[in-house]
């Protein structure tokens, strides 16, 4: 999953990973464009509907929530 390249400051986004969510078949939320979350390129969610949430704090900064 690839977060919006060209978001604006307050936009959030949410990703719920499926229930054959695994270490063998994990979700990788990427960042683009220069942009961090929490100040690295991605998370990965590896367990059954873990879930994360992003708001896009300041220009190329998105953060958990």
């Amino acid at each position: 999953v690839t977060l919006p390249a060209a978001p604006t400051v307050g936009d959030i986004c949410w990703v719920k990973a499926p229930s054959n969510c695994g270490v063998n078949n994990r979700v990788e939320i990427d960042s683009q464009n220069g942009q961090t979350i929490d100040g690295v390129d991605s998370v990965v969610l590896n367990d059954p509907y873990a879930s994360v949430g992003f708001v896009y704090i300041v220009s190329g900064s998105w953060a958990i929530i």
